[in-house]
């Protein structure tokens, strides 16, 4: 018997597929008061949407700000209004900043306003964390409480974001084909060695049982390693692999794009940046100053958000093609948002790759001098609650903050993801859910990477007179500067295979 979608996720598809683009357009007649939110991004504005759906008579107007971070610019907003005890009364930040305000005095401690909302009175949950933590993930709960405390709640996220790894099965089939793996010299003894169906070809890839695609998964997940030399020696194997011979640059079959795609990677099993009065880059970090340097030649030397890097994510495997990329790291959000396209569809897959990760995350706040706490409260609750999460599942196929919500969509095989070639995203991303580790987290984060990547991406880069030595020495004058009564001691990096 097939499984089906439950009752309720089905209705509220249905529901919000005729709905949702009708929000707004009915302009009241009479005038509401405000309840200010303000967001990095806009899709706060498809967030609120729901509010709206579920609450149509609701009391007052949202007025939506949202600056993009990238600068800064953001978190500058953000404390010029706190700095006169002003702005919004409700902000969404980035799990990079999201630190600096739990830690500050600009967010209200959502405790008590949760013991009321969760009628938790004589329960037997000695903290509100504990009660959220049976279905929400602890790393979340860990973001999102004051420093020091383990009741102090100040910030809550209605999503996880696991990262994996991208990649295009039609592209390691056609290298594969062109002698990629040690051994084997074509695609047809590699499917034999592989014990894929004897009609299997790479033009008809799409049409393959999930079964033999699990085994180009695994293959895949075998090529790229366990851990980041093993990464390395896969995209430079790639770069010189025999189908790129003879091509221009911008026509060869590259791993990667660009180094950001792979930093927040090499990140993942960092010390904390900072501890103490002490900025850490830990040897392993520290060594992606020369890693970096070392993997560029073979990337195509993009940049997140750039051209090249959405043009790799529709780029058609052919020899004429431009910017063709195998992999991209990209967490939850990234899979709809960002590489999810029509061009490419049916061609991608998921695996972990060469380690665990995460990236990003967008934590709700209350702030502390509003006159509208209360208020800002509930829509938080709202949009933090397991009906919203349900319904945001079933109508985006975000993954959720809530592990029961997760497990069950996991093993739906009705749930197979058509962009990926009929993967269930949900049971990749659940099971690297559960294996994220935030303890790292520091409010300082956000500035540290943003000097250490902008230094390292330069001398990957070779700039002029930038030498080693150099860019260590900017690294400690900036942060120093720019984290005023905390010092860095230049660290000596683990050695980079070349």
């Amino acid at each position: 018997m097939k499984k089906r979608l439950p009752v309720l996720l089905l209705a509220l598809v249905m529901l919000f597929s005729i709905s949702i683009a009708a929000i707004g357009c009915d302009k009241k007649e009479e005038s509401k008061p405000k309840l200010k939110v303000w967001s990095m991004s806009n899709e706060v504005v498809e967030l609120l949407k729901y509010h709206t759906l579920v609450n149509p008579n609701y009391k007052y107007d949202f007025d939506i700000t949202f600056i993009n971070n990238d600068d800064g610019s953001y978190e500058t907003a953000l404390d010029n209004a706190f700095a006169s005890k002003g702005g919004p009364d409700l902000f969404l930040t980035d799990v990079d900043y999201t630190k600096k305000y739990v830690n500050s005095d600009h967010s209200e401690d959502l405790s008590s306003y949760y013991k009321t909302a969760l009628n938790l009175g004589d329960s037997n949950y000695s903290t509100v964390r504990d009660a959220l933590e049976v279905d929400m993930y602890g790393y979340t709960l860990d973001l999102g409480t004051l420093t020091g405390t383990a009741n102090k709640l100040k910030a809550v996220s209605y999503q996880v974001t696991p990262g994996a790894m991208f990649y295009r099965a039609d592209m390691f089939l056609t290298l594969v084909d062109n002698g990629l793996i040690e051994g084997v010299a074509n695609f047809a003894a590699w499917k034999t060695n592989a014990g894929l169906s004897s009609t299997a070809t790479i033009a008809n890839y799409k049409d393959w049982s999930e079964a033999d695609k699990q085994k180009v998964d695994a293959a895949m997940q075998a090529f790229v390693g366990d851990d980041m030399n093993g990464f390395y020696q896969a995209t430079k194997a790639v770069a010189q692999s025999a189908y790129n011979t003879g091509k221009d640059s911008t026509k060869k079959i590259l791993m990667v794009n660009n180094l950001e795609d792979i930093k927040r990677v090499f990140y993942a099993s960092r010390d904390a940046f900072v501890n103490g009065n002490n900025i850490v880059i830990d040897n392993d970090t520290a060594s992606f100053l020369e890693y970096a340097k070392n993997i560029y030649g073979y990337t195509h030397k993009g940049s997140q958000w750039g051209d090249s890097w959405t043009a790799g994510m529709k780029a058609q495997n052919t020899a004429t093609a431009e910017y063709k990329t195998m992999a991209f790291f990209l967490p939850t959000w990234g899979l709809f948002y960002v590489l999810k396209n029509d061009e490419t569809a049916g061609l991608w897959r998921m695996v972990e790759g060469p380690q665990a990760y995460y990236w990003g995350g967008t934590y709700g706040m209350v702030n502390a001098h509003s006159k509208n706490k209360q208020d800002a409260f509930d829509v938080l609750n709202f949009i933090t609650s397991l009906n919203f999460m349900q319904a945001r599942s079933a109508f985006s196929g975000d993954v959720m903050n809530s592990k029961g919500l997760n497990s069950s969509l996991a093993s739906m095989g009705v749930l197979g993801n058509d962009f990926l070639g009929g993967q269930n995203h949900f049971a990749t991303f659940n099971t690297l859910a559960n294996d994220i580790d935030a303890s790292n987290v520091t409010q300082y984060d956000s500035t540290v990477d943003r000097i250490f990547s902008d230094v390292v991406k330069r001398y990957a880069n070779e700039e002029a007179g930038l030498t080693a030595a150099k860019a260590w020495q900017e690294i400690k004058q900036r942060l120093e500067s720019d984290m005023s009564g905390k010092t860095f001691t230049i660290p000596t990096p683990t050695a980079v295979q070349a």
